[in-house]
Formats: C-alpha cells, structure tokens, sequence
C-alpha cells in the first residue's frame, strides 16, 4: 500500500509514476531506499520522488530525506499536493462534512488540503525551508508534464515490479 502515489498519464507512450506522499515513508531507512532504487531502476525518469507543502514536522523531515534521496540516486522530485478541495471555502465544507460522520482523520493537522495556486504552493515550499528555490521551480515544473499529455490511453505493458517474490500478497 502506497508504494506508488499515482502513474499520472500517457504521455509520447510513457507512463509517470510518483513515490506516495508520507504513506510511502511507513517502512525502516533502509527498505525505503530499496523500494526507491529499484522502483528507479525499472522505471527510471518515469519515476519521480513526491514532495509536499505541508506544514508538519513530519512532511519537513520527509522533505529533507526525500531531497537528500533525489540528489544520491539521480532522481528527480515532483512537488505533489493532498487536493481534497478546490479552495478553503470547500476544504471548510470538506472538515464539516467529515465531522458530521464522525470521520477522525489523525495527521491532518497543518496539512494544506486546498488545489491553491502556483504561487501560493511555492510560497508553502518556502515556508518549510527544506528545498531551496531552483529545487522547488524544478519539482514544480515536473507537475507540469500532465499539460502536455495526449489522450489516455490504458496499457498495462509496464507492472509495478515485486521487490518481494518470496512472500504472499498479504504478506507484502
């Protein structure tokens, strides 16, 4: 679960996968680098090391291993973003709903869970103080590929490699 954010689209017969945001982090040091190097060497620059504006300690500290994880293994970084609204108005209506249903989600807090705009969000990334701005500009215009998609087309030529063969599916 959440080795992979997302395969983002078709794009010149290519498909764009991300590493998940903090979810892809569950796991020791030393398997995440693992499960980065060979996702890496499968799919190579099709493959991207997600970053995100969150104001938490714990997005802070996954910013910085994240970083210090593209710059060791040649990968590149794609700023990515918990959308679950289109603006505050409707990340308000969003949390309304949620408590009406009882719904506790633990780890929001300090999470931007607005679709907010260019500026906005390298402002977020600034705040942090982990990239720097050529390292945020960058990250931003990788999420900037999908303007260049053609149609989708669903192919299932690329699979996802099993970095465990020796152990079950509920066992991965």
């Amino acid at each position: 679960q959440g080795l992979i954010s997302t395969l983002f689209c078709h794009y010149q017969r290519m498909m764009y996968f991300t590493s998940a945001c903090l979810g892809f982090g569950g796991y020791d040091e030393a398997t995440t680098k693992l499960v980065i190097s060979k996702l890496y060497d499968y799919f190579g620059d099709n493959f991207m090391l997600e970053v995100q504006p969150h104001n938490t300690e714990k997005q802070f500290n996954w910013n910085k291993y994240i970083k210090e994880t593209s710059y060791e293994l040649g990968i590149k970084m794609i700023a990515g973003m918990d959308s679950h609204a289109i603006d505050e108005e409707s990340e308000k209506d969003r949390s309304n709903y949620i408590l009406s249903k009882n719904i506790k989600y633990g780890d929001e807090e300090g999470w931007y869970l607005d679709f907010a705009d260019y500026n906005t969000v390298v402002e977020r990334f600034k705040s942090q103080g982990v990239l720097n701005d050529s390292e945020i500009k960058e990250a931003m215009e990788n999420t900037l590929i999908i303007k260049d998609f053609e149609d989708i087309i669903i192919n299932d030529d690329i699979k996802v490699p099993n970095i465990y063969p020796d152990k079950s599916y509920d066992e991965r």
